[in-house]
């Protein structure tokens, strides 16, 4: 048996003592983003205690077994000899054996002494069923297709359409004609289009649909089946069977220094290297036999073991075949100390003193920062904030929260680098307006056919503003609401708010320059004309509406003063 001791005070030798503070220090110096002072050479030593960690490992093979309900067709008559679970010892059925070894499986064996045969309840002996798919009537209903000419184009496949084109042409001096000076006349012929039927896309024919009867692929039109439960046998046997299934459990009970606190613990635990474990005792019980094991009189830890064992039990359904009980040891020194009037504790794990640190002057250093960092964005200084954040980011304590805080900050600097897009993107268009206005009036670079809509409708100075007001409106309200492209973040993670800015302005500037080149491509195309014509019928039609309010409202106050 293996010697296991109570926690004890312990004094570090000058040696010992000078190897701990050299491990703080550099566990100062690992944490690059930690910005305070050697915490190894300040420090004053409260307690040294020798606590050894010890952990119980019980592991348990179960047995389980319960009773499963069958059904199947069968041609042969059974009569049971035992019709009820309840009639079967689950522990005694011939053929299963419990595990001898840890193991993990699934078994299932049949109570041939329960097999019955009985009348089928779906087809009552029948054999037969009325058919589900066409519901008896032997026939079902089947969608066909078959082509057919298209009427749209009577077969063609295509229809015509004419134009009329107008155009300019010298009339020449054999032939007199009043020009009124200008040396052309204007012409006109017309011209014959050819279309694709959109109905049958060019095939002269179409597709319809009908609906023919048919016999039932299902029953074959004998509007019967067989029995899907019984197979067309009539009969059903049915019988009961016990399910097996064999599992692995383990549980832990922990024995720990008292300065570890409770919720510390869970993080500790699961950080404790698994090669620092070793195995000093281990027991096999058999069954539910715990009283009979060794490892419950153990010195120190013998409460631990029997609480851990008081854990386990059976019921029923489930038996306990085995157990194997194994005690493993850490070595540990507990430490508590003490740095700027608060305490603190660590704990060295293992004969090679692996650190390991619970709060820390590192840790609250960093939670500090993070006070700071909620200090800073109340008062504005948004720059100040982002960089401690960044700090805390770098640094081995930090958790999503501070993943969180961090998107938080960078959100308020964005928006002063849009805020800046926007006032530069108002600068742009001051200084762009009048010259796109005498661009569109005296200028206006258009494709022929926008060209011509302008020649015979209206001239393009008379929409100059109009449509110059449209496109800085559109560029603006693109550009204010992120529509080309999101600021980048280059733009706004700097920690000057007036860079922030000025690069929100130059952003702004240079977003308005392409939208306004982007409008004036529309404008070629003749993308502003169809804008004016939907907000000339979209104002018609409003204007329409209000009159016709305006006449009922008139026509129902006329008709109430004259009753």
């Amino acid at each position: 048996m293996a010697e296991y001791k109570e926690h004890k005070a312990i004094t570090f030798s000058s040696e010992q003592e000078k190897h701990f503070r050299d491990l703080l220090n550099k566990f100062c110096d690992n944490e690059k983003a930690y910005h305070g002072p050697n915490i190894g050479k300040e420090i004053k030593i409260l307690q040294v205690i020798d606590a050894p960690i010890y952990r119980a490992e019980l592991a348990t093979q179960y047995d389980k077994r319960t009773f499963e309900l069958h059904s199947q067709s069968t041609q042969e008559y059974f009569k049971p000899t035992i019709s009820k679970p309840s009639e079967v010892n689950r522990w005694k059925v011939a053929g299963i054996n419990s595990p001898s070894a840890f193991c993990d499986l699934v078994k299932e064996f049949t109570i041939l002494e329960s097999l019955e045969t009985r009348t089928c309840q779906t087809c009552y002996g029948a054999q037969k069923v009325t058919c589900e798919y066409c519901h008896g009537n032997g026939t079902i209903t089947q969608t066909r297709t078959r082509q057919k000419t298209c009427l749209s184009c009577n077969g063609t496949g295509y229809y015509t359409s004419t134009s009329t084109e107008t155009y300019w042409t010298n009339p020449g001096s054999q032939i007199k004609y009043n020009c009124d000076g200008d040396g052309r006349i204007m012409q006109s012929k017309t011209i014959t289009h050819k279309h694709t039927c959109s109905k049958c896309n060019g095939n002269g024919k179409i597709q319809e649909e009908y609906q023919v009867q048919v016999t039932c692929p299902t029953c074959g039109g004998n509007k019967k089946v067989v029995c899907p439960t019984c197979k067309g046998t009539g009969l059903i046997m049915h019988y009961f069977s016990v399910k097996q299934q064999a599992y692995k459990n383990t549980l832990n009970r922990w024995f720990y220094p008292d300065l570890v606190q409770k919720d510390e613990f869970k993080e500790f635990s699961e950080n404790i290297d698994s090669s620092l474990w070793q195995l000093s005792d281990r027991y096999d019980i058999q069954g539910t036999q715990f009283d009979t094991c060794a490892g419950r009189n153990l010195p120190v830890i013998g409460g631990m073991v029997g609480r851990l064992c008081a854990s386990v039990s059976e019921n029923e359904e489930t038996h306990i075949c085995f157990n194997r009980l194994s005690i493993y040891t850490c070595p540990a020194i507990a430490i508590e100390y003490q740095w700027n009037e608060k305490k603190y504790h660590c704990v060295l794990l293992g004969t090679d003193w692996q650190l390991f640190s619970f709060r820390s002057p590192i840790s609250d250093y960093f939670e500090e920062q993070r006070e700071s960092v909620q200090s800073d964005m109340q008062k504005g200084n948004v720059s100040g904030a982002w960089k401690k954040m960044r700090n805390v980011l770098e640094s081995s304590q930090s958790d999503t929260a501070d993943t969180d805080a961090i998107m938080q900050i960078q959100q308020r600097m964005r928006l002063t680098t849009h805020y800046g897009k926007i006032l530069g993107s108002l600068l742009t268009i001051v200084a762009l307006l009048p010259l796109l206005i005498d661009y569109f009036a005296h200028y206006n670079i258009v494709a022929p056919w926008t060209d011509l809509v302008y020649r015979f409708v209206y001239l393009p100075q008379n929409d100059a503003i109009l449509r110059a007001v449209i496109s800085f409106a559109i560029s603006f309200y693109l550009i204010k609401t992120d529509f080309f492209i999101r600021i980048p973040k280059f733009l706004y993670l700097h920690s000057s708010g007036f860079i922030r800015m000025l690069n929100g302005i130059l952003w702004g500037i240079l977003l308005t320059v392409v939208a306004t080149a982007i409008m004036l491509v529309l404008n070629y195309f003749g993308v502003f004309i169809a804008i004016l014509a939907v907000m000339a019928i979209a104002l018609g039609i409003v204007t329409t509406i209000i009159w016709l309010l305006v006449f009922l409202i008139m026509l129902a106050i006329h008709f109430i003063t004259t009753l």
